[in-house]
């Protein structure tokens, strides 16, 4: 989540909603800074998801006051968007002579082209990286499925919803792909559905979902089928997977969801604005808390057992 603008920001002066609406052509930074105004508070399911357990409100409030710095695999995952879906920011290789000696980005000269090219609206990539992005972006295309999904032109890429998800709070979410069903890109450094489903529930993919086909029900009055994820790997060969969660995944993701939105408007009530002066939002418990060993502790404290009886058994045979 971000609060928005303030009222004499351009992007405020330009994009504003007053009810349930899909825009098509928000820019992305405009976007994720909430430079599209909305009657009330405005939030993103990206940032409720840190209003889940065990996750807590003050850490939500944290990441709002102290956004995340740019990071090498956020950068490979935007410039990857940006090739695949042809919508974005603009992204481009750092030249290797600003390079150090073992070819990493940390020389002054490196950072200040990256600066340089973060305030030009640019992503700024690690050679190898951008010629990742592109070899991803063919795998993507090889794929009959995957190429099918990114080069429909009745989909529409990068639309942005706006709707008041719950009384007094509106949720923005920005599609990839629009049209015959929600369709999310994703880059993942293992793209087996294995390890994909072991990220989509740690990074939260199962609340994006729900949130998303909340938002575009509200705003279409459709109920679309679940997510379609297309997945790409980070690392040569560059595998696709094409992914849709359960209904057990989806049920977990509604109770997150509700659970962070009714956080979130508690937290406002007992407390106000989270961006506003002297507004401290709940941390962990104050009273103390008895502790139990974690469950895979248990594991441990089961094979132990076990090796304490068969060296009672060795014992008493050899007694």
């Amino acid at each position: 989540m971000s609060d928005q603008l303030p009222l004499d920001a351009p992007e405020a002066r330009t994009w504003a909603v007053d009810g349930p609406t899909l825009l098509e052509d928000v820019p992305e930074a405009t976007y994720h800074a909430g430079g599209v105004r909305t009657p009330g508070p405005q939030t993103s399911q990206s940032a409720l998801k840190k209003l889940i357990p065990p996750s807590t409100p003050a850490e939500f409030q944290w990441s709002l006051l102290h956004p995340e710095a740019p990071r090498r695999a956020f950068d490979v995952g935007t410039a990857a968007h940006t090739l695949v879906l042809g919508r974005g920011a603009e992204f481009v290789a750092c030249p290797e002579d600003h390079l150090s000696t073992n070819r990493q980005m940390t020389t002054n000269k490196a950072k200040d082209w990256a600066a340089v090219q973060r305030e030009l609206g640019r992503t700024p990539l690690h050679p190898d990286d951008y010629e990742a992005v592109h070899r991803m972006a063919e795998s993507i295309l090889n794929h009959p499925r995957a190429a099918e999904l990114v080069t429909d032109p009745d989909r529409l890429p990068e639309a942005s919803a706006f709707c008041e998800i719950t009384p007094g709070l509106w949720l923005r979410a920005r599609f990839d792909l629009l049209g015959g069903g929600l369709v999310d890109f994703k880059t993942a450094a293992d793209s087996h559905a294995d390890a994909f489903a072991r990220s989509a529930w740690t990074y939260g993919y199962h609340v994006q979902s729900v949130a998303y086909a909340n938002s575009w029900h509200i705003v279409s009055g459709a109920d679309p089928a679940p997510m379609t994820f297309i997945v790409v790997g980070k690392e040569p060969p560059h595998l696709v997977g094409i992914y849709t969660l359960d209904d057990q995944f989806l049920s977990a993701g509604a109770r997150q969801f509700e659970q962070a939105l009714n956080t979130y408007i508690d937290q406002w009530e007992r407390h106000g604005a989270p961006t506003a002066p002297d507004v401290v939002w709940d941390g962990l418990p104050s009273q103390t808390v008895t502790l139990s060993p974690p469950r895979w502790a248990a594991r441990d404290l089961d094979a132990a057992d076990a090796a304490d009886v068969l060296d009672d058994l060795e014992r008493i045979l050899h007694s």
